[in-house]
């Protein structure tokens, strides 16, 4: 079954037939989910009164069950400090969260989810995950094997040895031949 992707590696072929697209098999295939799934789980959110940062935040928080410190936020989320201090000022404000001064450190406050986030978070925990939970239902008994290969390459990607040295890249596109009837650029 042809889709999107495939259509795409297609008309490389006839534009470049000398990259090998065949890594789109796979990249471009999960950046395409990552996208359709963040935003039908977003439009889930929407619907249950809460922003997906809103829910990451609480999340993480209910998960600690301990006051978290707004750069382990930033960390784990992959935010800016700036976003994260604004979200944390609205939760508070919200009674979502308590702030708790940091024994070590006066100058900064730690974040504790109150019971009212439990309170909202757990139900749309549910509602998000039983969403979630029909769209695997389709990979039926290959679901095992998706996990393993996506643990595989999720730790591929965060090894920063893995990521190819931009300037190699640019050298290597550099080198290359252009084309029969093409001009050198």
């Amino acid at each position: 079954m042809a889709d999107a992707i495939d259509i795409i590696r297609a008309q490389w072929a006839a534009a470049e037939p000398d990259v090998d697209t065949s890594p789109a098999e796979v990249v471009v295939r999960v950046l395409r989910i990552a996208r359709i799934l963040q935003k039908r789980s977003d439009d889930v959110l929407e619907r249950l009164g809460m922003t997906r940062a809103e829910f990451d935040i609480l999340s993480l928080l209910i998960r600690a069950g301990r006051p978290v410190s707004p750069t382990e936020i930033c960390d784990q989320l992959w935010t800016s400090g700036a976003g994260t201090t604004k979200r944390l000022h609205k939760l508070t404000e919200r009674r979502l969260i308590v702030r708790l001064p940091n024994p070590q450190d006066g100058r900064s406050m730690f974040a504790e989810a109150t019971e009212a986030a439990r309170e909202q978070v757990v139900p749309v925990l549910h509602e998000l995950t039983r969403f979630e939970g029909q769209l695997i239902e389709r990979l039926g008994g290959s679901k095992d094997s998706v996990v393993d290969a996506l643990r595989t390459l999720l730790a591929a990607v965060e090894d920063d040895r893995a990521e190819p040295d931009p300037r190699a890249l640019l050298r290597s596109t550099a080198l290359r031949r252009p084309a029969p009837g093409r001009a050198a650029t």
